[in-house]
């Protein structure tokens, strides 16, 4: 073979591997991109549908990003979501007002020792007033609404029931659920609280409501054991 052959051969070689590690480099580089937004997006999931309860307390140094909607403090995601929301109802004539959002964990430990006060000066023994406040919706390290994720939503005076009726149709296509819905005690371990709503993104609230389950069943159902426990941590 001559030498300017040779030489061709050789310089079309390197031409052939510069290409295939170019692409191989490619290859490797977007499967941990993909990775990484794949386990971005798991991640955000598990933290909308986090469970908060006395088994599955909050740490304390949590602290959500915080929003705005109507002067009420929540998660931004939620915020936003909710004045949407919110919005709809007015065009449906279903005005609802929002109340309490986000507490921090400072405002529920000033409330509980206020509300042990009051508890003991109506006769409660320390021990029973401590019981009757844990199993209430605001005990310290163990409320929803430490998450920014939960609100109560006041319907109209007058629109009670065509008002709740209508979050119980729409709130799903704003990412929103009821939390403690009629029937599933079991699972919630509370009676219905038909003003009591929790932001859980659009994916999973359709899916909820298409399927009529509760957050607890559908955190069992739809996630295997490593997310469970990822959203308990």
């Amino acid at each position: 073979m001559k030498a300017g052959s040779l030489r061709k051969n050789l310089k079309e070689r390197r031409v052939w591997i510069v290409l295939i590690l170019g692409l191989c480099v490619m290859g490797i580089t977007g499967f941990f991109l993909l990775r990484s937004v794949l386990w971005s997006r798991q991640d955000e999931q598990a933290s909308l549908l986090r469970i908060v309860s006395l088994e599955r307390p909050l740490e304390h140094a949590f602290r959500p990003r915080l929003g705005l909607c109507r002067g009420v403090e929540l998660e931004a995601d939620c915020a936003e979501a909710m004045e949407r929301m919110l919005q709809a109802a007015e065009q449906a004539d279903c005005a609802l007002a929002l109340g309490e959002g986000y507490l921090s964990r400072e405002t529920l430990r000033q409330r509980y020792e206020q509300q042990l006060l009051a508890l003991a000066a109506r006769g409660l023994s320390p021990e029973a007033a401590e019981l009757q406040l844990m199993v209430g919706l605001h005990y310290p390290g163990t409320s929803e609404h430490e998450l920014g994720l939960s609100a109560d939503l006041n319907p109209e005076e007058g629109k009670e029931k065509e008002c709740l009726r209508w979050l119980r149709e729409h709130s799903w296509e704003y990412g929103f659920v009821l939390r403690y819905p009629e029937g599933k005690l079991e699972w919630t371990g509370r009676e219905l609280l038909p003003w009591h709503y929790r932001y859980v993104g659009p994916e999973a609230a359709a899916q909820m409501q298409q399927l009529d389950l509760c957050l607890e069943e559908y955190t069992l159902w739809f996630y295997s054991d490593d997310a469970i426990i990822l959203l308990d941590e």
